[in-house]
């Protein structure tokens, strides 16, 4: 019986798992697959090469894809250069670093900057490069797709090499297992009997079973050669083809990678000119809403106007200049504490909150711009529209509360007041302590503190004296109210009166916002179409995937177009669903060396079954050497053996060579026959020993047999002369081929003459009874195998290629058994039993 396929497929699956798996870092578990899932590995070719052409036709579809998205890419990413190139002009014409005014400027600046970068990493230009970057991808595509296809034939190529080894590997091991198996029981029945004529019958069947069979695997062998080259070609062109493919899609790929990074810097340049334009119009919009605050107050000569305006102007303007920072104007609390002396200890505060989250409280007073310093305080205001405005310190402050401590409880009429102001008794003055801490003194403090010795006045002022010990040396000064402003010599903050940054501030606030304003709508443009271009990029990274996708693994699509549902199916082996996963998603490399894998495995099995048919051959010429010891035969049998030379073993037996065709699905008892095959039409006349003329005369009474040299001489006897030898007398003159048959005696070298008298000659009614006799032998013919041998998948083109791809062995039985019946006779009617002998032993070789 053949051996059943479930042991090959545990081979090459124990291969496969070897050699691959181990390289996917993932476990395998093989086992044998049944009949039904090896039938459907070994689908006919003309399946893959029709299915094939669907996948090849998507690739193209897809190329045609990618190329159609190329064009819309290119279009958009145009777009986006146009609109850039537009953006950096108006931001060239427009932007200036010293616009804007102390809020402004600086965000203004660093728009300016952000815009010379762009100019400096040539944002325009790069935009235009990533277009013609894109448009490259069309022809990538394009030969991508033909290195497709041409992948895809050689993967069908490969498959259907491997299949054909591997089928006709397994068709070899099995024709020769069954062949061994079948010598084996004619070893044993040519070794286990005494009889000499059954165990040479035996042997003849041997001789002429291994030889079949070797012719068979000789075919075989050729036609793996052939479909083993045929892979190797096929795997060169695909790994080659597979290889340029990857160029090409690795190539598009990298163009449109290189499009995305250029879009990519692109965006991020937009969106920093695109940021710093919106910080710089936000501190322009601010200031455009305080130059409109303060434009649309009315300055004239009026305390309570002016009062008002300087509100405005500390909020609007100076507090925002101070800080370098936007202050809502809306959160600033204002406040008009009480003045002791109602004119130089007056002062405003402003409370507010800066970006750090701190409170902040600023003390600010005005004068008339044309006031004049007056020994009467209360008088020489002036009478200007315009202001000064100054800042006033902590210590002023502090010097006004202390007035009001200080005089806590008592009263003045205006007169009373503006008395003491003149006089110096308002007067305040302060010191600093170790710990810094601050003492505050009106003028009758001070006084008193001098009459104790405490202090003592010096040129440059007053200073603590060794009486008191903690405070020796500090020096006491005056609090000077409006120490700041204009009148004073102060640093005051401005005069209206004669305001250049101010009026400069006041009149292009608005324009300038409005200029700025105008640039939004091209940078929002100039975003939106890089943002565009880059979702068409996308797009195209998309549809190149997707033709990646399409081409897949060519291998695998081959595998799929046998109709095998994944490629553990194919193998024959059971895996988890993760492993199948895997497997199912192999590289071309990595399915590669499955096929190599199978391929070995294959080759395994032929070189196991060339092993056992060359064993077998041995003990064929072992059996030979043990039946006969006439080298003559054995030479023949035996390579390297050589045989009596002319002189001694006459003229050379011949052998013509029957060629046995390649084994095809037939029943193995039909490639290996119960009996030994006589000659058929297609084959030459069975060798035999000729029996050479004699000077003496051969009669019935005294026939001798021929000597060693004519024993060794060839004749060849077909159908016409055993008719002949039926039909004619033994006395009469008979050709038998070339030898003669003549009734008398005949003499032998050897001199032993052997007497046919009283042979019987059988009429054609005995011959007929032994073909019936013959046909009921057919019964008892032996049994090798119901299995059928699979073979190699061919295309049968025409009749004549059908008989070669499927021979058939005719049931000769009854023809083969009435030829032997002949040639015994033919050799009893010659007269010698030896001559009979010698007879069979050439043609049991």
């Amino acid at each position: 019986m053949m051996k059943n396929k479930k042991d090959n497929k545990i081979i090459f699956a124990l291969t496969v798992g070897i050699s691959t798996m181990m390289a996917l870092n993932t476990g395998i578990t093989a086992y044998a697959e049944s009949e039904d899932a090896v039938a459907d590995a070994n689908t006919p070719n003309e399946t893959v090469e029709q299915n094939v052409e669907a996948p090849a036709s998507e690739v193209q579809e897809s190329a045609q894809q990618v190329v159609e998205q190329v064009q819309e890419t290119t279009e958009a990413v145009d777009t986006a250069a146009s609109s850039a190139e537009e953006m950096m002009t108006q931001m060239s014409e427009t932007v200036t670093p010293d616009d804007g005014g102390t809020i402004a400027s600086p965000a203004v600046e660093n728009l300016a900057e952000e815009v010379a970068q762009a100019q400096e990493d040539q944002l325009v230009e790069n935009i235009q490069e990533a277009s013609e970057t894109v448009e490259e991808v069309s022809t990538q595509v394009e030969e991508a797709a033909v290195y497709d296809t041409t992948a895809n034939e050689a993967a069908v190529e490969t498959v259907e090499a491997v299949n054909e080894v591997v089928t006709t590997a397994d068709n070899m091991a099995g024709l020769v297992e069954d062949t061994n198996a079948k010598a084996d029981e004619l070893v044993e029945t040519i070794e286990n009997t005494d009889d000499k004529d059954v165990a040479r019958d035996t042997y003849t069947e041997l001789e002429t079973l291994v030889a079949q069979t070797q012719e068979t695997v000789d075919q075989q062998q050729a036609y793996i050669d052939e479909m083993t080259q045929q892979y190797d070609d096929a795997k060169q062109a695909l790994l080659e083809a597979e290889a340029k493919y990857e160029e090409a899609v690795n190539a598009a790929e990298g163009n449109v990678e290189e499009a995305e990074n250029a879009l990519a810097n692109a965006q991020e340049t937009v969106e920093n000119i695109e940021s710093a334009l919106e910080e710089a119009q936000n501190k322009l919009d601010y200031e455009k809403a305080a130059a409109d605050a303060i434009n649309n107050a009315t300055l004239k000569c009026d305390w309570a106007s002016q009062r008002a305006y300087l509100k405005l102007l500390v909020v609007n303007y100076i507090i925002p200049q101070m800080e370098v920072e936007m202050i809502d104007p809306d959160t600033v609390v204002v406040d008009r504490p009480d003045s002791f002396d109602t004119q130089d200890y007056n002062y405003y505060s402003f409370t507010y909150t800066d970006s750090q989250g701190n409170e902040v409280t600023r003390f600010f007073n005005y004068d008339r711009a044309d006031k004049k310093l007056s020994k009467n305080r209360y008088s020489n205001l002036g009478t200007s529209e315009q202001i000064v405005v100054y800042e006033k310190s902590q210590d002023e402050i502090e010097a006004n509360n202390h007035l009001f401590d200080y005089y806590d409880g008592a009263s003045f009429t205006r007169n009373e007041l503006t008395s003491m102001a003149n006089s110096g008794q308002l007067d305040v003055f302060v010191y600093e302590d170790a710990d810094n801490n601050k003492t505050y003194w009106v003028r009758e403090e001070l006084n008193a503190a001098i009459e104790r010795g405490d202090v003592v006045q010096t040129p440059d002022g007053y200073v603590f004296t060794q009486e008191n010990e903690e405070l020796a040396g500090t020096v006491v000064t005056e609090v000077v109210q409006a120490a700041n402003s204009k009148v004073r010599g102060g640093e005051y903050i401005i005069d209206t009166s004669n305001a250049p940054d101010l009026e400069t501030f006041l009149a292009n606030a608005d324009a300038t916002a409005d200029q700025y304003q105008a640039l939004s709508s091209v940078v929002t443009d100039t975003k939106e179409a890089v943002e565009s271009a880059q979702d068409e990029v996308d797009e195209l990274k998309g549809a190149i995937g997707t033709l990646k996708n399409k081409h897949g693994n060519p291998v695998l699509k081959a595998v799929d177009a046998l109709g095998v549902n994944d490629v553990a199916t194919y193998l024959g082996i059971e895996v988890t669903q993760d492993q199948a996963d895997v497997l199912n998603n192999m590289t071309v490399r990595e399915t590669i060396a499955y096929l190599d894998a199978m391929l070995a495995g294959a080759n395994a099995k032929v070189e196991e079954a060339t092993a056992t048919l060359n064993t077998l051959n041995e003990k064929l010429d072992e059996i030979a050497l043990s039946l006969t010891g006439d080298e003559a035969i054995v030479a023949d049998a035996i390579p390297g053996t050589e045989a009596p030379s002319a002189e001694t073993a006459g003229t050379e037996v011949v052998i013509e060579e029957v060629a046995v065709p390649m084994a095809a699905d037939v029943i193995a008892e039909d490639v290996i026959p119960a009996t030994p095959a006589a000659p058929s039409d297609e084959a030459v006349a069975v060798a035999m020993t000729a029996i050479a003329p004699s000077d003496e005369t051969l009669t019935a009474d005294n026939m001798a047999v021929a000597d060693a040299e004519t024993a060794a001489q060839e004749v060849t006897i077909d159908q016409a002369a055993l008719e002949m030898i039926a039909m004619t007398p033994v006395t009469e003159t008979s050709v038998i081929g070339d030898a003669q048959l003549i009734g008398g005696a005949t003499t032998i070298e050897d001199g032993e003459a052997i007497l046919a008298a009283g042979i019987e000659m059988p009429q054609i009614e005995d011959l007929n009874s032994i073909e019936a006799a013959i046909e009921e032998t057919q019964t008892a013919q032996a049994q090798i195998s119901d299995t059928v041998v699979p073979r190699a998948p061919k295309i049968i083109d025409d009749e004549a290629s059908a008989k070669t791809a499927f021979p058939t062995t005719q049931n000769t039985q009854k023809k083969d058994l009435f030829w032997w019946w002949l040639l015994i006779l033919a050799g009893a009617i010659a007269g010698s039993r030896d001559v009979s002998e010698k007879v069979k032993r050439v043609n049991e070789r």
